[in-house]
């Protein structure tokens, strides 16, 4: 009986390092999506915002103005400048390092048989669930000075609620 001729698989075109052209394209239609929300929702508004930090401008105003460098040069020449950052660099670590050693303290106790421990995991995995505006729609019915529910206790018991959004003078 002859033997039969060996069958040959067809060469697909090869692109940089070998790899197949369709790999390329995967990779473009995979990854496209999220690069291109990506640049629109946050390197988009970053540059605007470096391009507006030259110019003097309202936001009410249709109109702006160049000014170059003078919002720098007012801010750094300021004395309140270098607490500003004190501050922000203060505020940064310890809520870094104190949600690290925080997550990590519930992780370690919430990895033991403990009674309860699939509610507290619920209870503490939730806000990340739950959409944002849906939290934000809930802080505004508690802490709305008209109607919230931080207003009602307070007038319940004779005190005047506080305009949590509007007074820049209120403070915790």
């Amino acid at each position: 009986m002859p033997s039969s001729p060996e069958r040959t698989l067809p060469q697909t075109s090869r692109g940089l390092r070998g790899r197949p052209w369709i790999d390329y394209a995967l990779f473009a239609v995979l990854v496209g999506p999220n690069l291109a929300l990506l640049i629109l929702f946050t390197y988009r508004p970053l540059v605007d915002n470096i391009r507006l930090s030259f110019f003097e401008w309202n936001i009410s105003s249709p109109t702006s103005t160049f000014i170059g460098l003078d919002n720098y040069r007012e801010w750094f020449g300021r004395s309140d400048t270098w607490q500003i950052v004190g501050n922000t660099l203060f505020f940064t670590t310890a809520a870094v390092i104190g949600s690290m050693v925080l997550g990590l303290g519930l992780a370690l106790l919430l990895d033991r048989k403990l009674i309860g421990r699939n509610l507290v995991r619920s209870a503490l995995f939730a806000p990340f669930v739950i959409s944002g505006a849906a939290v934000g729609v809930a802080f505004q019915f508690v802490f709305d000075p008209n109607f919230g529910l931080v207003q009602d206790v307070l007038a319940r018991i004779g005190i005047e609620s506080p305009n949590f959004y509007q007074d820049p003078t209120w403070r915790w």
